[in-house]
């Protein structure tokens, strides 16, 4: 998982011939639950796109995604810990203070319905939150200063 969003993943090849009537005899086996399996998969995609629609995150302003825009303001020395991926932001487990370890995780960002974990990368006392659960972020883009 960690390894996935810096283009890591060490992926198992397998030698072999597809077989496109064996794949087709699968599905025609499996169908019902298959065909279940998507129900389920376009209504939750669709209870969560009104959600986000409820609460207006459907848009991005970048003007809100950097520091600098909001006019923040960190003493120095200080660093920030950023989004690896552009999703939302599912979980929020710094607070302003708090000291952490490195590899501690501050946050969780999802992405394509995968989550990605957000460690500190250091020892360090977290200065400030800069977003907040169900926040859309950017690549890159700063969720917590810490010094």
């Amino acid at each position: 998982r960690e390894a996935f969003p810096h283009g890591a993943l060490e992926l198992d090849i397998e030698e072999g011939v597809f077989d496109h009537a064996q794949h087709m005899a699968f599905e025609n086996a499996n169908r019902a639950p298959i065909a279940a399996f998507e129900q389920q998969r376009r209504a939750a995609f669709a209870a969560e796109l009104e959600e986000w629609k409820a609460r207006g995150l459907l848009t991005f302003d970048a003007s809100e995604a950097s520091v600098e825009a909001s006019g923040e303001t960190a003493p120095l020395p200080s660093a920030f810990v950023a989004s690896p991926v552009a999703g939302s932001v599912w979980e929020v487990a710094a607070e302003p203070g708090q000291t952490v370890q490195a590899g501690d995780v501050l946050f969780v960002v999802e992405s394509m319905k995968a989550e990605f974990p957000v460690p500190a990368p250091a020892t360090a006392t977290i200065g400030k939150v800069l977003v907040a659960k169900g926040q859309l972020v950017a690549a890159g883009q700063a969720l917590a200063l810490v010094a």
